[in-house]
């Protein structure tokens, strides 16, 4: 069974010592290239059979941060023979136009596949149509994460550009383990699946506080969205920084492996892989 993970981190990227971080992360993995075993290096995880490719997504804004990190990633990918591609980030402070400058510059990556939206951020900001066309143009790839209340607009946003991919995920912020699926949600669920968006995919993550899925906080959300949204807009994500967390992919997977076992095989392979390698590339 093929395992791409939808939204992985190479390392966290917002610290403020970042760029002196990766440097340090990055002589550290130059002299384990040859030699390097998931004990010692988390990018290596994949070569244990667990996960087989890994969409790198970033949580960083500052504008020259998500020009470093695009290359650092490709670096990062090259060194380690991983299967990966990335969805940047971009500053909403900016104009579109300077927006879209950086991101002429990101697409010379043949890593580069879309970009990635600030928790929370509404639809109505200048640049957002700009932004919204050039990457249907270019069949990638638009991420963010919405309050329930933003879901219609966005939505409304997304129906302008309707073979646009976007990817809606669900960190943190929402699933925690005392969250409930809420009305507003469940709403916010039906707004998707009544939407006239063709390529619409939902993350389901783990709950971000163990780095472990429960099964019991995550199953009503899942099951909300098979019945509303159907196993061709679900995919598999970890929120997971793959430098240090790889090992808890076996639990991980156990976790999702238990909440989907009602789904038939062709389902399954949809979650896991299908979905994703369509959305992404």
């Amino acid at each position: 069974m093929r395992i791409i993970d939808t939204h992985t981190r190479l390392v966290n990227v917002t610290g403020a010592q970042w760029n002196v971080g990766r440097d340090e992360i990055l002589a550290r993995h130059a002299a384990h290239a040859q030699e390097c075993s998931p004990a010692e290096c988390g990018y290596a995880g994949h070569r244990d059979g667990v996960v087989d490719s890994f969409v790198h997504v970033s949580s960083t804004v500052e504008r020259e941060l998500c020009i470093a990190e695009v290359d650092w990633v490709e670096r990062m990918a090259r060194l380690h023979d991983l299967d990966l591609v990335m969805v940047a980030g971009v500053d909403p402070t900016r104009s579109g136009d300077e927006i879209l400058g950086d991101l002429e510059a990101f697409a010379t990556s043949e890593s580069f596949r879309g970009v990635r939206l600030p928790v929370g951020m509404p639809s109505d900001l200048p640049f957002v149509p700009q932004l919204l066309n050039w990457l249907a143009e270019r069949s990638l790839v638009v991420e963010f994460s919405p309050t329930a209340q933003q879901v219609p607009s966005w939505v409304r946003a997304l129906e302008q550009h309707p073979h646009l991919v976007s990817v809606v995920g669900y960190d943190t912020w929402v699933i925690t383990p005392d969250s409930k699926v809420s009305d507003d949600w469940r709403e916010a669920f039906r707004a998707y699946a009544d939407g006239n968006v063709d390529a619409w995919q939902v993350t389901l993550p783990s709950d971000g506080v163990t780095a472990v899925v429960s099964p019991e906080i995550m199953r009503p959300w899942l099951e909300l969205g098979v019945e509303l949204l159907g196993w061709d807009r679900l995919m598999f994500a970890s929120t997971l920084s793959l430098d240090s967390s790889a090992a808890l992919y076996p639990k991980l997977i156990a976790d999702f492996e238990e909440l989907i076992a009602f789904a038939s095989a062709e389902d399954r392979a949809k979650f896991w892989s299908e979905n994703a390698a369509e959305a992404y590339r």
